[in-house]
């Protein structure tokens, strides 16, 4: 599977935790900005956990799906 899939697979599962899909610039900011972006579109039941947490759930629920796709598709 291609980078620019996976990536847009994050981006559709950050929506399940944020209020808005990350950026399609997200990895040209810095981690700062990043943890700022999570903070600030944090889904409401997440509110107060640390940003590193929301990720860690961002990408876990992209891993998932991304061996789902591949499962299903054979690859």
């Amino acid at each position: 599977m291609n980078d620019e899939l996976k990536f847009e697979i994050l981006q559709l599962c950050s929506g399940h935790y944020l209020s808005k899909n990350i950026p399609d610039d997200w990895e040209i900011l810095t981690e700062e900005e990043q943890n700022e972006f999570l903070e600030n579109n944090v889904w409401q039941p997440l509110e107060g956990y640390p940003p590193s947490s929301i990720w860690n759930a961002i990408e876990s629920s992209a891993t998932v799906t991304q061996h789902f796709i591949e499962d299903l598709l054979g690859l």
